[in-house]
């Protein structure tokens, strides 16, 4: 019952845009059922808009790994890559104006 309370919590939380919360709950939720492909995706996906892309990829590479056709979770994916380069490119700028 904790459990699913936990899922549940992480959607509303989702839904709010909540990301803090929705990570902290989904993370609780995984604690009892790591497989869990819904409490992964919101996991990755409140880590992705958190800009921790690191956690978020490590958990959509889960999910493709449950379910590799899957539409949503594919573009998950897809958005954690866009994400991740346009932090190396920002990070790549900001080093070359160092360096001028």
């Amino acid at each position: 019952k904790q459990w699913y309370q936990r899922r549940v919590r992480a959607l509303i939380f989702v839904n709010e845009k909540n990301w803090d919360k929705s990570l902290e709950y989904s993370k609780l939720a995984l604690e009892r059922n790591e497989n869990d492909p819904k409490s992964l995706y919101r996991h990755s996906l409140s880590a992705l808009n958190l800009g921790l892309l690191d956690a978020a990829e490590s958990c959509c590479n889960k999910l493709l790994e449950l379910e590799a056709d899957n539409k949503l979770y594919l573009k998950l994916s897809r958005d954690i890559q866009n994400q991740n380069a346009a932090s190396k490119n920002r990070e790549k700028q900001m080093y070359s104006r160092m360096f001028q």
